[in-house]
């Protein structure tokens, strides 16, 4: 029955006021949408389970078009996930990918099936997508299955398919079907759990194991003695255990309790790895026509009624309970099932004509003030057909004081202290494992931090010096979640806001059994992306300066040893917000591995990091912005929250205007963080935390240390739970010094931020000297660790710019040394002003050459700058005079394509900022005469149809940069430009147009930006 619309109103309002327990509202509805119809398919595999690729590949072979989708980060999750890599005594392979899997011996690696799989979908050229979270069922005008939604990275997208095979882990498509599974039975479930490593756990009550016979894992290590290096071996056996849970509802939340209880009773300090979830043997199945216990009968995998959907998974109509659990406890015993489904569903779809329409099921909810939304599609599906659909329920899965998106570095720690200082709390994670980068991400040494407060606590624990078992932390930080009260979900992935106003009252979450709504009075947006406050419509800066300059850090995807210690390897960009980019370096990165690793079972690589450790993301636009000129000044805050220790970390070029001038990377330098850092402007009831706080992007190259995160997180927790418990759930309105003394308590911080006031502005003295001092600034490219005076000096006068600039002229005028006045030009021009103009344009026309300078490359420490003549060209392009534009365009007719990136990224700043129409011929015919034109590498979703040799390839960079990256940076750069001084015989539309379809996701955006908004000047808020 239906709730009057008047009173519906009334109760969502309360949904969102604190300490109102929701318990009569079931669910809210999500307005009516329109979602790009992202892939039009035969034959749709929802779950990349081993029966689903046989599924896939028989479809294909018998003339289908057919489309993978799979939540997960890689394919075989039945095996992998569940860490079942070995045959029993009795099972032979009966599929040829079987056989392709073990080749011939009796266990396997999930390096190995995750490699296959990829391979075995690309020779056939099938489209797969990971990292996508299959969401709503959607069905034609006469309610049959014709299509579904998917969630992620980059927004909510519609598939339309004639059929469609639910592979899902907990049939995540045939659960809405109205009446079509066994009712549930609440009670006891027979589960299984696998680990590596360590030793055999008693059998008690709940759970029995025993170590699989025959099966075990042999590793190498190279370890140091008498100062020469020998390899050690070490064995790791495997254990499986069964278990019982009580299960009192079929719901996600009651399985991941489950989950907890079972993953905590045989988890030890020893082992090296484990299953990422519970296997469930679940009783309830599929209502069909007609049951039996064959096994290749079709009837048993298709729900009565619905005969465009089949069913592979758990949940198959199989009477036999028995035969049901040898097949869900086995993926190698379901795969010839795949093969014989996805005959069938080529067959039918061959039949079955494509729907005119589709749309949900139904929806029968009211609309309140609540307003649900998710982030913005991505421009990668601008061109796919829109589809319309109507208004739905999401269901309320529960109602908590605090949610933590994201048990990363940061997330973990701010779950912890909420629940520890009494907030009801809930954490959700996509990833089986807490840690973020220095667990699933294998970067477990610390560079740099301050190791007090909580990270001391963690180190304790763990015996951490400089590094850390990544599994056995995980672990460690999992158990002190249960252990505090709080709940933790994995596999999750928060993919939307509920807001009320400008006040977050919750957010969207899909889970392994479908998308729903988490009400809380503060959600803390640990992704280390922002991506919650980005779907609440949070201002935020990514990747392009505010002069239109594009640099990003650089990052990788590692790979992993059973046992193995810190990988920590830079080579490829990557796009956070952009699932195809996502896709396609995990994608390149394993095929590389598996390309190689033809050994890998035996003692090679055994899997893939969890998660891409990229160190630039998505930052909030927050109620402060901490800058470079903050931290160089040690700036103090009346409202720290974190202290910070590090050198300018950077993996990229800077573009932080101070950089300009000179770059820090050498020094250590600590900082504060004020707390206004972590609020975005504008927002209520959200604080944001890690990679996602407010901060210049150089900056957060400093901030971003992995102890200082930690103690961050712990920091924003409590002052989550603190909004919660005490001021009515604003965040604005927490008590600082109150959070302050809790933290000096915690020994997070030190005892002198309970008097520390704004130390700025400085003083006008103190500005003087700093002119003064800037004497003995140099242009010099790479500084060494030791101190240097001009940083501090230098970013006071940046930081005051009303009063340093008399100064400065009066310090230029008198100026008679040729060095010291040029680099008196060069501030005063970034600063705005043109005193030193004809200093600068002569300082160019002087310059035979270019000098030196660097590529974007993996060498941190020396590279990834700008050299002399880039820093002086940066500088002229400031002044914002047509009298640039000769001198520059000499220096752009020196360059060849092999010249260093830092040119071509001097020379465009500076005529980005001085552009005009006049510029446009010269810039085509530079593209033309030096060859700059044609480097773009097509995404295959753009030719899904074609056969596309190698499509998984991705060039990285290295110590001395990488031609392919390289190069494609000059070629957009200069394309760029060319488009925003009016464009020539559409060369530049041309070459942008291209980049939008590149693999690269950065590179696709920032074309997308520059032919959208006719400028790439000024941030991208996504």
């Amino acid at each position: 029955m239906k709730l009057p619309f008047a009173l519906t109103i009334i109760l969502n309002a309360l949904l969102v006021w604190p300490g109102f327990l929701v318990a009569s509202s079931k669910s809210i509805v999500e307005r009516e949408t329109t979602l790009p119809l992202a892939y039009d398919v035969d034959v749709l595999v929802a779950g990349g389970s081993l029966a689903g690729i046989e599924a896939a590949c028989v479809a294909s072979d018998k003339g289908a078009s057919v489309l993978v989708i799979e939540s997960r980060p890689y394919l075989g999750y039945d095996i992998c996930a569940n860490q079942k890599l070995w045959l029993d005594p009795d099972e032979k392979p009966q599929t040829d990918i079987t056989r392709w899997i073990f080749d011939g011996k009796k266990q396997q690696t999930p390096m190995k099936v995750k490699g296959l799989l990829d391979r075995v979908l690309l020779k056939r050229n099938i489209p797969f997508l990971t990292g996508s979270f299959p969401s709503e069922l959607l069905v034609d005008p006469k309610g049959k299955p014709a299509g579904m939604t998917m969630v992620n990275r980059s927004g909510r997208q519609a598939i339309r398919a004639k059929v469609i095979i639910d592979a899902t882990s907990h049939g995540v498509l045939v659960r809405q079907l109205p009446n079509v599974l066994t009712d549930f039975q609440a009670g006891e479930k027979g589960a299984s759990f696998t680990v590596i490593g360590g030793d055999l756990k008693k059998a008690n009550e709940t759970i029995q194991g025993k170590q699989v016979p025959g099966v075990q894992y042999s590793v190498k290590f190279p370890v140091k003695k008498n100062k020469k290096q020998e390899w050690v071996s070490k064995d790791y056996p495997v254990y499986q255990y069964d278990a019982k849970i009580d299960l009192k509802e079929d719901t996600y939340r009651a399985h991941s309790k489950a989950i907890h209880q079972i993953r905590s009773m045989v988890s030890n300090s020893k082992m090296a790895d484990h299953s990422e979830g519970l296997l469930v043997f679940p009783e309830r199945m599929i209502k069909t026509a007609t049951n039996s216990d064959d096994l290749s009968a079709l009837a048993n995998y298709l729900p009565k009624g619905f005969e465009t959907l089949f069913v592979l998974n758990a949940y198959a109509g199989i009477k036999n309970e028995t035969t049901r659990h040898q097949l869900i406890k086995s993926p190698y015993r379901l795969a010839p099932v795949g093969k014989v489904i996805g005959a069938a569903a080529a067959e039918l779809a061959s039949k079955t004509a494509v729907p005119t329409k589709i749309d949900y099921l139904s929806s029968t909810g009211e609309k309140g003030k609540l307003i649900i939304s998710g982030s913005a599609n991505s421009f990668r599906f601008n061109d796919r057909p829109q589809l319309e659909l109507s208004d739905l329920d999401l269901p309320v899965l529960g109602r908590w004081d605090v949610v933590v998106v994201g048990g990363g570095t940061s997330g973990a720690p701010a779950a912890l202290a909420s629940a520890r200082a009494g907030a009801r709390t809930l954490a959700i994670e996509y990833m089986d494992e807490l840690g973020g980068v220095g667990t699933a991400g294998m970067i477990s040494t610390y560079w740099y931090g301050f190791r007090n407060g909580y990270t001391a606590e963690v180190d304790k624990a763990l015996g951490t010096k400089e590094s850390w078992n990544q599994i056995q932390k995980s672990e460690w930080l999992r158990q002190q979640i249960m252990k505090s009260g709080a709940e933790l979900w994995f596999a999750s992935f928060g993919c939307g806001t509920v807001t009320n106003g400008n006040k977050v009252a919750g957010i969207v979450v899909a889970t392994p059994f479908g998308r729903g709504i988490v009400l809380a009075d503060v959600v803390v947006d640990a992704t280390g992306n922002s991506d919650i406050a980005a779907a609440a419509k949070a201002n935020t800066h990514y990747s392009i300066s505010k002069h239109g300059d594009l640099s990003v850090q650089i990052s990788n995807y590692a790979s992993r040893r059973l046992g193995g210690g810190t990988h920590n390897p830079a080579r490829y960009m990557l796009n956070d917000n952009d699932i195809f980019d996502r896709w396609h370096l995990k994608l390149s990165a394993r095929q590389e591995i598996y390309g190689r690793a033809k050994n890998a079972g035996t003692g090679g690589v055994h899997d893939m990091g969890q998660l891409i450790p990229s160190r630039d993301r998505r930052r909030i636009i927050g109620e402060y912005t901490l800058t470079t000129e903050d931290i160089l000044t040690n700036r103090t805050f009346p409202d720290t929250i974190s202290h910070h220790r590090s050198n300018f970390d950077a993996g990229a070029h800077p573009d932080t205007e101070m950089f300009l001038i000179k770059d820090m990377k050498g020094p250590i330098f600590t900082c504060d963080m004020p707390y206004r850092c972590v609020i975005p402007q504008g927002l209520e009831g959200i604080l944001v935390i890690g990679l996602g706080a407010s901060a210049d992007r150089d900056a957060m190259t400093l901030v971003r240390m992995q102890p200082d995160l930690q103690n961050q997180g712990y920091a924003v927790g409590t002052a989550a739970a603190m909004a919660v418990l005490r001021a009515r759930g604003k965040v604005r309105d927490v008590d600082i010094k109150a959070l302050q003394r809790e933290l000096v308590r915690k020994n997070c911080l030190e005892n002198r931020v309970l008097e520390d006031m704004d130390s700025f502005p400085l003083s006008a003295n103190t500005v003087k000297e700093a002119v003064k001092t800037l004497e003995g600034l140099t242009i010099d490219v790479h500084q060494k660790p030791e101190h240097d005076d001009t940083h501090k000096a230098l970013a006071v006068v940046i930081s005051h710019p009303e009063e340093s600039i008399p100064s400065l002229r009066d310090a230029y005028q008198k100026s008679t040394e040729p060095k010291v006045k040029l680099n008196y030009a060069r501030i005063l021009a970034i600063l705005g002003d043109q005193t030193g103009k004809e200093t600068l344009v002569e300082a160019v026309k002087k310059a035979p050459n270019w000098a030196e300078g660097w590529d974007y490359s993996n060498q941190r420490k020396y590279a990834n700058t700008f050299g002399p003549i880039d820093r002086i060209v940066i500088a002229l392009g400031f002044l914002n005079s047509a009298e640039v534009h000769a001198p520059l365009l000499e220096k752009l007719d020196q360059l060849t394509l092999k010249s260093p990136l830092s040119h071509y990224k001097a020379l465009c700043l500076a005529l980005r900022m001085n552009k005009d129409d006049s510029l446009a011929e010269p810039l085509a015919d530079f593209i033309k005469a030096k060859k700059l034109k044609g480097h773009t590498q097509r995404l295959s979703y753009y030719n899904e149809q074609e056969n596309q040799k190698n499509v998984y390839v991705r060039q990285g960079v290295n110590t001395k940069g990488g031609s392919m990256v390289n190069n494609k940076f000059k070629e957009l750069l200069i394309a760029a430009l060319l488009f925003e001084c009016g464009d020539y015989q559409n060369l530049g539309r041309e070459i942008l147009q291209a980049y939008t379809k590149d693999v690269n996701g950065h590179f696709a955006a920032y074309a997308h930006r520059v032919l959208s908004e006719g400028t790439a000047i000024s941030y991208i808020g996504e």
